[in-house]
């Protein structure tokens, strides 16, 4: 998972992880916060890319954005085949 553009310059400050790396998460476990505040005052950007390494397995997919709540709001919805 990749949050910001560049914000790995920031050496993890500004994030707050909850899982550990190979961990398996469900839906509404909260997996990191991000303090978008803090990321824009170091001049980086708080755009959050998501890459599918796989699409020729994804079908219907569809996407959310904006604000969302946690085990409320999916911001990706996809089946794979």
């Amino acid at each position: 998972m990749h949050l910001g553009l560049d914000t790995v310059e920031l050496k993890g400050q500004g994030f707050t992880c909850f899982v550990k790396e190979g961990q398996h998460v469900s839906v509404g476990d909260r997996v990191i916060r991000m303090d978008l505040e803090f990321i824009r005052q170091n001049g980086l950007e708080t755009v959050s890319p998501c890459i599918i390494t796989n699409p020729d397995r994804v079908k219907d997919l569809s996407t959310l954005s904006g604000n969302v709540v946690a085990g409320e709001n999916a911001v990706i919805n996809y089946r794979i085949s």
